[in-house]
């Protein structure tokens, strides 16, 4: 079981709907952690650069996990993705995406081959998508282990 204390997932979600779901089934698992949500890439990656900013790092913790919940790769998720891989330490985060919709193989590639460690379309059904959301949480919050 991973460490005990306070963790940070962050999430990227337009959807309201999806992104509740996400917060509500991320609460069902007893481990110390605290879902920040955004609903833009800029964002995100503002977080991100702040939270290797010695200065901020009371405010914008290093997350443990990132969750894309996007519809498509595009400039401001590979921007992101970019930004992860030019730090030591951010490049040790897990990174999933949660994809609305069954991309091209080629975006699957390349968001691969940017060093996403998974990648989920998002069921239909919100009873499937719950679940789903439940066993991701418990998996990488409570049972992966990252380097120290």
């Amino acid at each position: 079981m991973v460490s005990e204390e306070h963790c940070v997932v962050l999430l990227l979600e337009n959807n309201d709907n999806e992104a509740n779901i996400i917060i509500q089934n991320f609460q069902l698992v007893d481990v110390a952690h605290e879902v920040r949500w955004v609903t833009d890439s800029n964002a995100l990656l503002e977080y991100l650069k702040e939270s290797v900013n010695k200065d901020n790092s009371d405010k914008y913790i290093k997350p443990r996990l990132i969750i894309l919940g996007i519809d498509e790769l595009n400039a401001g998720i590979i921007n992101i993705l970019e930004f992860l891989q030019q730090d030591v330490e951010l490049k040790r985060v897990p990174v999933l995406v949660c994809s609305s919709t069954l991309s091209d193989q080629n975006s699957i590639v390349k968001a691969y081959e940017l060093k996403v460690n998974s990648y989920l379309v998002k069921p239909e059904s919100k009873d499937e998508f719950s679940e789903i959301v439940r066993e991701v949480a418990s998996y990488w919050l409570k049972w992966n282990q990252l380097p120290p």
